[in-house]
């Protein structure tokens, strides 16, 4: 009897065993899950957008941005939210006009804000990627425009950029920026370019490494080299790059036309469309009910394609492959939205289908009424450290704390295993003290590493609070007066990497003066950088110094107040040394420029 029980369960869990593009495991965040508490009583929508960044604040874990509504000044947000490891939320900044560092006089409509977002290129090298904003309801007479946000470190806005019919010529009711993604750079001059939707056309934007517009080309039935028959108001509804699908070496995108205007959406289609290097198209290709090989139906009167998305290559045949929204469609008679990831063939025409719905394997009945899943997607990265790419999607009318507050799910698919080796990265939150100095240590590596060695030299070192030389984040105390060199060695299933600094934490023997100077809790970081650096000091720093490693001095600035920020945009990488004079003493801290 055991026996033929033990059989049962075997070929129960065969039947069911997951497939490619079936969903592994999911998490979801709203305001009532996921330690997210922004929500106000004015915001609704949450999904609206969504965007996987890069590890904004270094700690080794990647963030997102999140679209939302405010109902009461009628306005759009974004969230930038500092994750955790279990997909909730450790903190988060919230950004929309004058809000969040995004100051100025927005005196057009601002509705749209955020209702589409794409990660750019670090631009001003400052070690965090910029991040391009649509508005499609912004500029004059709805014309539409973007925004190109400089983030600091805390997600908060530095500096911002506007892209609109001053310099992209655009008609009335255009709505320029109501999708838009990334492409790797098409005209080959280091940076990666612009593809934003609007009513009817695209346009690629050729982008300068200031973030202002070097050049453009409009994709439309008249322009661009687009042979498509589709209607007027019809092109650029979402749009998303697709890797280089034909493997010529230019990266290809897809769209979506929603049929002609007014409520006849029953020509709903995506394009694939095979650039040139000018951003003109070299040949398309149709996916609807009657071209591209698809045979899962499109019903009339819903927005298939309403959000597409990049997701790499999960089923390993070497080909891209998306997931496209349909945010009303109906399952099980719920009109709660679906999912469908298409696996392509190079020609661009669809190899199979997989739907995530209220039918779908782990993730049955969790969709209610009117949820608008699908309503905006995201993903192609490994998010929780399976090594298969995950997507996140946005359910912005899901009633979670409230009606329409809205959600947003991260779906752990099942597909192929990417290896991905991983690269050591640390910071400290100082360079310099004494025996008494308590030093702590952060890695933010990638590659999601499951072993940490960290190596000493001289070995003369006390590990605090429990930690130890192979803890992730170690506490330490140094025994001597010596410079020591630090090492961490990072690993993960596929292989490991190593980032050493010699000569890197200079201990001072104790006395009064070093006291003083240890106290003084000034901030320098991001540290290591790419180039803009921020110091913060308890008390008015009167002058900042920097040196080589010769001793040379190379910038000199007298901030006269508690923050700061330098550009070592023109230096070389390497290790240098940042004497700070404030009214107490002279600190000195060690910088590394990468």
């Amino acid at each position: 009897m055991k026996k033929i029980i033990l059989i049962f369960f075997l070929v129960k869990s065969l039947l069911i065993l997951a497939q490619t593009g079936d969903i592994l495991r999911f998490k979801k965040l709203s305001s009532t899950t996921g330690g997210f508490n922004g929500m106000d009583i004015n915001l609704k929508f949450l999904g609206l957008s969504s965007c996987i960044m890069n590890d904004i604040d270094k700690d080794g874990i990647k963030d997102i941005s999140i679209g939302v509504y405010d109902e009461n000044k009628l306005e759009g947000n974004l969230f930038v939210l500092f994750m955790k490891e279990d997909f909730s939320v450790k903190s988060y900044s919230r950004i929309g006009p004058n809000i969040g560092g995004l100051n100025g006089n927005f005196s057009n409509d601002m509705s749209q804000f955020g209702s589409n977002t794409t990660l750019i290129d670090d631009l001003d090298k400052d070690g965090i990627n910029e991040l391009a904003v649509g508005n499609s309801s912004g500029g004059v007479n709805n014309m539409g425009e973007i925004y190109i946000l400089f983030l600091n470190a805390n997600g908060i806005v530095r500096k911002w950029l506007r892209i609109g019919s001053d310099i992209i010529s655009l008609n009335n009711n255009a709505y320029f920026g109501k999708s838009i993604t990334t492409i790797k750079d098409l005209n080959i001059d280091g940076i990666n370019d612009l593809v934003i939707g609007s009513n009817g056309f695209l346009t690629v934007v050729f982008l300068d490494s200031t973030g202002n517009v070097k050049s453009y080309q409009k994709i439309s039935p008249t322009e661009g080299n687009f042979q498509g028959i589709v209607g007027s108001t019809s092109l650029g509804f979402a749009v998303s790059n697709i890797g280089d699908l034909n493997k010529d070496g230019i990266e290809d995108i897809i769209t979506t036309s929603i049929g002609n205007s007014g409520p006849n959406l029953m020509s709903s289609a995506l394009w694939v469309m095979f650039l040139n290097n000018d951003g003109k198209v070299k040949s398309h290709q149709k996916i609807a009910n009657d071209s591209g090989n698809y045979n899962d139906t499109i019903r009339p009167y819903v927005l298939f394609g309403n959000a597409i998305n990049y997701i790499g290559d999960i089923d390993s045949d070497g080909n891209s492959d998306i997931v496209v929204g349909c945010r009303d469609d109906t399952s099980n008679n719920i009109k709660s939205g679906r999912v469908r990831i298409l696996f392509l063939n190079q020609n661009g025409t669809v190899k199979s289908i997989k739907r995530i719905d209220n039918n779908s394997l782990n993730f049955s009945g969790v969709l209610k009424d009117r949820d608008n899943f699908g309503s905006s997607l995201s993903g192609g990265f490994d998010i929780n450290g399976d090594f298969k790419n995950d997507i996140i999607v946005g359910s912005p009318g899901r009633d979670d704390g409230g009606i329409d507050k809205g959600a947003i799910y991260l779906l752990s698919l099942d597909g192929a295993v990417h290896p991905t080796p991983p690269k050591a990265l640390w910071r400290v939150n100082a360079t310099s003290g004494n025996q008494n100095t308590v030093f702590n240590f952060t890695q933010y590596s990638t590659g999601f590493p499951s072993a940490y060695k960290w190596s000493i030299t001289p070995n003369t070192v006390t590990f605090q609070s429990g930690t130890s030389d192979t803890s992730a984040n170690p506490i330490i105390k140094f025994n001597q007066t010596a410079n020591y060199s630090v090492k961490l060695k990072v690993t993960n299933p596929f292989s490991s990497d190593s980032l050493l600094r010699s000569s890197y934490i200079n201990i001072q023997t104790v006395g009064i003066n070093n006291l003083a100077k240890t106290n003084l809790a000034i901030q320098i970081y991001p540290n290591p950088t790419n180039g803009l650096v921020q110091i913060q000091s308890p008390v008015n720093m009167q002058s900042i110094l920097v040196f080589d490693i010769t001793g040379k001095q190379l910038l000199q600035q007298t901030p006269n107040s508690q923050t700061d920020e330098i550009n070592m945009h023109h230096l070389p990488p390497g290790l240098y040394q940042i004497h700070i004079q404030t009214e107490l003493s002279v600190i000195v801290q060690k910088l590394v420029k990468e």
